[in-house]
């Protein structure tokens, strides 16, 4: 890609952003790394995070990104940012387009996944969200993946799903990579030397409490182990199963430290000895590399996209059964299983690199450009 103006909808990046945000973030840092100099970059970005992110010219969309306002009204704000900078090439990095946008060139979007169209009532906390969420989601998500030019999907299982909107020949799969910050060890902050002093240890799993995490699971399997030394760590918003907790013979040894900054994730992560990622449904499942980078072994729902993701490097167990993840995490902490789980999840991640990611992406944006003239 060369001269070439290059716009993308990054407003999923927010204070504390979640995943599609760490993915936007990862992904422009990297794509600046290899584009020219010259090249032209701009970014929608959200109030919360009106920063330049690498060499990306942010211009400010009030408008939150993905909801029905969204997608019913904010062309009028971005509208005159398309006409001004008049960019070559527009990337969405969600999969809601407003529906009245219309870029004066081609469109790329990336799926993330249908959670809202297939698993509303998993992922919202209510009867009414989970149906107006579904509702909307049912055409706004196919809406945006037909009036795309190209779509960029993050699994084989999003694409294999994308098929009843879209061939398989307007897209391209492209996973996720891992900060190059994951393979370095941190040093223990106040929370790790808290719960491993005395030669305590800690299982470490990262998600929220909505039901398609499925870290209830988790922790009636933990319930079933014997190690009054180990403690388990929930990392994210996990506040509504603090009552629950509170009713189990190892309730007092389950800790749910909220959200982390980037800085104290990576040091809570990197010094669990196991990390599990136990969820039922997931567009990716980023965190399982990010584990393996930080040199921590893996036990991973067998389920995809989670078994592809994690290829060969962890242990997979049946995700409605709690005795099975039990004998899956007796079997992980053992210390030749652990070693031999690190080893190639520190192998099999260094091969997903955002650089990687970046490249592919860019090799699209090529085709797509080649295509339209």
């Amino acid at each position: 890609m060369k001269h070439t103006k290059l716009l993308v909808d990054a407003r999923s990046i927010t204070q504390n952003p979640s995943g599609v945000g760490r993915y936007s973030e990862a992904l422009m840092k990297a794509m600046c790394e290899l584009l020219p100099e010259e090249e032209e970059r701009f970014s929608l970005q959200a109030p919360s995070a009106m920063r330049r992110i690498g060499n990306f010219t942010p211009n400010l969309v009030n408008q939150k990104m993905g909801n029905l306002a969204d997608y019913v009204r904010s062309h009028r704000e971005i509208t005159p940012i398309l006409n001004s900078i008049r960019p070559k090439i527009f990337h969405n990095f969600f999969h809601i387009t407003p529906r009245k946008l219309k870029p004066d060139c081609p469109t790329i979007v990336t799926l993330h996944d249908t959670i809202w169209i297939d698993h509303a009532k998993s992922s919202q906390p209510n009867w009414l969200t989970s149906t107006t969420t579904r509702e909307f989601a049912k055409r706004a998500i196919p809406d945006s993946l037909r009036r795309a030019s190209h779509v960029i999907c993050v699994s084989d299982a999003t694409a294999d799903r994308a098929t009843e909107w879209i061939s398989r020949e307007k897209m391209t799969v492209i996973g996720h990579g891992v900060d190059h910050s994951f393979f370095n060890r941190v040093e223990k902050n106040d929370f790790v030397k808290a719960h491993t002093h005395n030669g305590g240890s800690y299982i470490c799993a990262i998600g929220n409490d909505k039901p398609y995490k499925n870290l209830k699971l988790l922790i009636d399997s933990f319930e079933l182990l014997n190690d009054k030394a180990l403690k388990l760590v929930l990392i994210g918003k996990c506040g509504q199963f603090q009552e629950y907790i509170k009713t189990l013979k190892n309730g007092a040894r389950i800790i749910l430290p909220g959200m982390l900054d980037d800085r104290d994730l990576q040091s809570v992560l990197s010094h669990a000895s196991l990390f599990v990622f136990p969820s039922l449904i997931e567009g990716f499942g980023l965190p399982i590399l990010e584990a393996m980078a930080a040199g921590v072994p893996t036990v991973v729902s067998d389920r995809e996209p989670m078994r592809s993701v994690s290829h060969d490097a962890s242990i997979l167990f049946d995700p409605h059964d709690k005795s099975n993840l039990a004998n899956a995490l007796s079997e992980a902490l053992k210390s030749d299983t652990a070693k031999a789980l690190k080893e190639k999840g520190s192998l099999h991640a260094k091969e997903q690199t955002w650089k990687r990611c970046a490249q592919q992406t860019l090799d699209v944006y090529e085709r797509v450009l080649q295509n339209s003239n």
